[in-house]
């Protein structure tokens, strides 16, 4: 409670904890007489070697910049900050309240202005501009702007200079076709990085995809799973708001592109592999792997050619790319292979719909 704070890195088996009637005391009789701290506030261990998804990181396009856990923080020189909380007033006295936090000002990491995207464990997605500060709470970091009055809790990364599309952008791009009274399908290759992409251009494993104009990088969302990428596709809003950030649910929240194509009176369908993944208004086609080729992907083609003429809304999800990729690695030729094969189907379903495509990924 004095404000001493003591790093410990060998010699644990040498300290020992014990209660007294004001708190918990540190005794350690074959150490340095410094360690023997009073009254303590709070034990932090820290991880000696964190990986990404153990701590707070910053990214941009092209590499993962920073990365900072809570306990690492905790051995920095953070500075207190007075953030006004209240006033008072009783018999003409007015007095404020301030909660002193622990920060660090963020523009150490990030020039003040530079465009950013907070993302959150719970799914938030915040853009701005780099300002303010990090703040420890216990085992967690928050994001403090006070001149905005903002406080975003348990916040896990920030992108720096983000892309300008995102994943989301599929949900508005689709309903301002829609509204044109176009007819639309979405080719969703689960997994598809952007890494990915340029790999099999410059390596001509993709030469339908790869000649295409307009191919822009898209931000994903987090957590980067097929639940929280594709729900956040067909609702145009992030986890924090359809309510999927992870595998756990099924129902998003708010509505999604379906739902508008119903209230409007449009025919849609969603052909998938053996599996939903999310519960929706629409007519979803399941398609086991019937040929048992370890995998569906042929088979949600021959649906999605049988089914095409009769929707005004088709969504086709290929799950062959991503099955690979996390059992070989994105690159490995297996993985390739399989991009190249599902080339050819969208390929061969863009010459077949009569209007508009949009091919897209969800992490």
């Amino acid at each position: 409670h004095d404000s001493m704070k003591n790093v410990v890195d060998e010699g644990f088996e040498l300290i020992y904890l014990y209660l007294s009637a004001t708190g918990w005391n540190v005794y350690a009789p074959n150490l340095p007489p410094t360690i023997a701290l009073k009254n303590l506030s709070s034990v932090v261990l820290i991880k000696n070697n964190p990986d990404f998804s153990d701590g707070f990181n910053i990214i941009t396009t092209t590499e993962n910049k920073f990365s900072l856990t809570p306990g690492q923080m905790h051995l920095m020189n953070l500075e207190p900050f007075n953030d006004f909380d209240g006033s008072s007033t009783k018999n003409n006295s007015s007095m404020e309240t301030n909660e002193v936090r622990e920060v660090t000002p963020l523009n150490i990491l990030i020039p003040i202005g530079t465009p950013i995207i907070l993302m959150t464990r719970v799914g938030g997605y915040h853009p701005m501009e780099s300002d303010g500060y990090l703040e420890l709470q216990g085992n967690r970091l928050n994001y403090l702007n006070p001149n905005k009055r903002l406080v975003i809790f348990d916040v896990i990364g920030i992108i720096e200079q983000p892309p300008d599309k995102s994943i989301m952008d599929v949900y508005h791009d689709a309903l301002q076709y829609i509204e044109m009274n176009k007819k639309v399908m979405v080719i969703y290759i689960d997994g598809f990085s952007y890494g990915q992409y340029n790999y099999a251009v410059v390596n001509n494993k993709m030469p339908f995809m790869g000649n295409l104009n307009k191919v822009e990088m898209a931000l994903s969302v987090f957590r980067p799973v097929t639940n929280s990428g594709m729900a956040a596709m067909l609702t145009g809003q992030p986890p924090y708001i359809n309510g999927i950030s992870d595998r756990s649910n099924r129902n998003p929240k708010g509505g999604t592109i379906f739902d508008f194509l119903h209230l409007n009176g449009k025919s849609s369908m969603l052909i998938e592999g053996n599996t939903s993944i999310l519960n929706l208004n629409t007519n979803t086609v399941l398609n086991p792997d019937r040929n048992n080729n370890g995998h569906t992907d042929d088979e949600v083609y021959e649906s999605a050619v049988e089914n095409m003429n009769d929707v005004d809304f088709l969504m086709v999800h290929f799950h062959g790319l991503d099955d690979l990729g996390h059992t070989y690695g994105d690159f490995d030729k297996k993985t390739m292979t399989k991009l190249s094969q599902i080339d050819g189907y969208v390929e061969s379903l863009v010459s077949l719909w009569d209007g508009m495509v949009i091919i897209t990924s969800d992490h």
